[in-house]
C-alpha cells in the first residue's frame, strides 16, 4: 500500500461524524492504550466505532424503557467480538459431585441479601483466560472475611493458573494480525473452579503480594510463603437450573462460584440489571465464571419490582457497576437467565 493511500485510509476512518477524535483519544488515555503502528490503530479505531454504534442504539431503548441495563465504553470496545470471545470465554469445566446439597431450612429467605462487604475490590484478569482462578480466589476471600473481618488479603490466583492444573492460558497481545491470534487460540483454554479450590484446600494459598498475578502461566512455585488459613472442605453441586435453590446456598453457605454464558451483549454492560432472552437457560454450555455475592429488587426502575442477582466479576472496577453486575433473577418464564443457576463451587473455612 503507497503512503499516499494509506494517508487517505488514516483521513476516512478518522472523519467520522457519529464519533469525534476526542472520544477516542480519551479512551486510549483512560484505559492506557498503546498501538503497534497506526495501521494497528486504524483497526482498533474501526472496532471502537462499530462498539460505540452499538452502545448508543442499545442506550436509545434504555432511555425508552426497552431494556433494563445501560451500556457504556470499557477496555474492550477497541475489540471484535471475535477477538473478545477467543481471549476471555472459554469452556468452564461442569465437574459434579453427587452429594445431596442440603439447607437449614430453620433459616428464613431475607428479601434482600448482599456480601458485597466481605469482598475486596474485583481484579482484572487481564488479556488470560482466568477467570476460573479468580473466582476461586475470590470466593475464599469472601469467606474468609465473613469469618474474619480483619481479613483484607488477596489471594493469588496466578498460584491457582501456575500450580492448580486447573487450566491456563497464553498471554494474548492483539495486533492487526488476528491470523497470528488463531494460531494460539488452542493454547487458551477454559479452567476448572473446583481444581483450583480443591488445590487451595489441600495446599494452602498465597497472597498476591508474595506471588504477583502476570497474566500469563509461569513455572510453579510451590514454595511460595503459605498464608495461615486453611480451608475445611469444597464442593460442587448442580442445582440444575433452579433459582429458589440458588438462593437458599447463598444463604446458607454464603458467597458461591457460579458460571454463566456470555453474550456479546454482555461485555459493554454499564449498569442495571442485565437480561437477554437469546441467553439460553438449559445448562449445556457456560464460559466464565464469576461469584455471586447477593440478590435484590429493584422497586423504582420499572413499572414493576424486578429481582436480580448480584454478581463480582474479574474484568477490574472500571467494568460494570463497580466491577459487579446485577443479572435478572426468577423471570417468569425465563428463570436461570445466561445459565446462572447451573452449577455451584465453593470452599467452606
Amino acid at each position: 500500500m503507497n503512503s499516499v493511500i494509506f494517508i487517505s485510509l488514516v483521513m476516512s476512518v478518522f472523519d467520522q461524524p457519529f464519533i469525534s477524535d476526542q472520544d477516542w483519544n480519551n479512551f486510549k488515555i483512560e484505559y492506557s492504550k498503546n498501538y503497534l503502528n497506526r495501521h494497528e490503530e486504524v483497526l482498533r479505531y474501526n472496532n471502537f466505532k462499530s462498539n460505540d454504534e452499538k452502545i448508543k442504539a442499545h442506550n436509545m431503548n434504555y432511555l425508552k424503557g426497552k431494556t433494563g441495563y445501560k451500556m457504556g465504553h470499557n477496555e474492550f470496545s477497541d475489540l471484535s467480538h471475535e477477538e473478545f470471545a477467543a481471549i476471555y470465554l472459554h469452556p468452564i469445566k461442569p465437574e459434579i459431585d453427587n452429594n445431596e446439597l442440603s439447607f437449614n431450612t430453620s433459616l428464613k429467605d431475607p428479601a434482600e441479601l448482599s456480601y458485597k462487604k466481605y469482598c475486596l475490590p474485583p481484579l482484572s484478569q487481564g488479556g488470560c483466560g482466568s477467570c476460573w482462578a479468580f473466582a476461586a480466589a475470590a470466593q475464599v476471600e469472601a469467606q474468609l472475611k465473613r469469618k474474619n473481618s480483619n481479613f483484607k488479603q488477596y489471594i493469588s490466583p496466578q498460584y491457582m493458573l501456575d500450580c492448580s492444573g486447573g487450566g491456563t492460558c497464553k498471554y494474548v497481545e492483539i495486533t492487526n494480525n488476528f491470523n497470528k491470534l488463531n494460531t494460539i487460540l488452542p493454547l487458551i483454554r477454559g479452567g476448572s473452579t473446583k481444581a483450583a479450590l480443591d488445590y487451595m484446600r489441600d495446599n494452602g494459598f498465597v497472597s498476591l503480594n508474595d506471588y504477583p498475578y502476570r497474566t500469563k502461566q509461569q513455572k510453579c512455585n510451590s514454595k511460595a510463603p503459605k498464608l495461615p488459613q486453611k480451608i475445611k472442605s469444597t464442593s460442587i453441586k448442580s442445582l440444575h437450573g433452579n433459582e429458589d435453590s440458588l438462593q437458599k446456598a447463598l444463604i446458607n453457605i454464603g458467597p458461591v462460584s457460579v458460571s454463566i454464558l456470555v453474550l456479546e451483549t454482555f461485555k459493554n454492560y454499564k449498569e442495571g440489571i442485565y437480561f437477554d432472552d437469546s441467553c439460553p437457560s438449559t445448562c449445556e454450555k457456560t464460559n466464565h465464571a464469576v461469584v455471586l455475592v447477593g440478590y435484590g429488587t429493584d422497586k423504582t426502575s420499572f413499572k414493576e419490582p424486578v429481582d436480580y442477582w448480584i454478581i463480582k466479576n474479574s474484568w477490574g472496577t472500571k467494568w460494570g457497576e463497580g466491577g459487579y453486575f446485577r443479572m435478572i433473577k426468577g423471570r417468569k418464564g425465563m428463570n436461570n437467565n445466561c445459565n446462572v443457576a447451573c452449577y455451584i463451587r465453593y470452599a467452606v473455612v
